[in-house]
C-alpha cells in the first residue's frame, strides 16, 4: 500500500540506485581481495559485477514501478 504513493515509490528507488552503486563498488572490490584482478580478468569481472548489481537494483525498482503502473491489485 506504501508504494502507491508516489514519493515514497521515488524515495524508495533512490535508495534502490544507493544499493547498486553500493553493490557494484563491493563486487569490485572482492574480486580485488580476492587477487583475481588481473589485467585481462579484471574488465569482465568488473562488467559483470556492474550488471549484477543493475539486474539487483532494476529487479528491486520493479516492484513500485509495477505498483504506481497499476500491474498489481
Amino acid at each position: 500500500a506504501g508504494f502507491r504513493d508516489a514519493v515514497t515509490a521515488a524515495v524508495y528507488g533512490v535508495g534502490m540506485i544507493a544499493l547498486g552503486l553500493h553493490l557494484f563498488h563491493g563486487i569490485a572490490s572482492s574480486v580485488q581481495t580476492f587477487g583475481l584482478n588481473g589485467p585481462r580478468s579484471f574488465p569482465w569481472l568488473e562488467r559483470t559485477g556492474a550488471a549484477l548489481a543493475l539486474l539487483v537494483a532494476a529487479a528491486f525498482i520493479a516492484i513500485p514501478a509495477g505498483i504506481l503502473a497499476g500491474l498489481a491489485p
